[in-house]
């Protein structure tokens, strides 16, 4: 579990972790889709924002490169999804940018 000291000590601006979404996470992102999710492969980031320490996830197909969903994907914006892809205290989520 990602604590409030190590979230402040990654580098600014960088990717942190990533992973394929599983249908499960899937339906928690999009918790009114029923069914697999459309793209059988999706990709997510996880990137520490510029300043203040804050982050977000993004993510999209498999095959494209991660500068691409990094700065055209999908965010992931539902508190399920995010502590389900990257596991963090309250005081992390707290500093996460929806």
């Amino acid at each position: 579990m990602m604590t409030i000291e190590q979230l402040t000590q990654l580098p600014l601006g960088k990717p942190f972790a990533n992973g394929i979404i599983s249908d499960s996470v899937y339906k928690l992102i999009n918790p009114d889709f029923i069914g697999e999710s459309p793209i059988k492969q999706l990709k997510w980031i996880a990137k520490m924002g510029m300043g203040w320490h804050d982050w977000a996830i993004y993510y999209g197909p498999n095959d494209f490169p991660d500068e691409l969903i990094i700065e055209h994907g999908f965010k992931v914006r539902t508190t399920p999804a995010i502590r389900e892809l990257v596991p963090c205290e309250i005081a992390v989520l707290d500093k996460y940018r929806y």
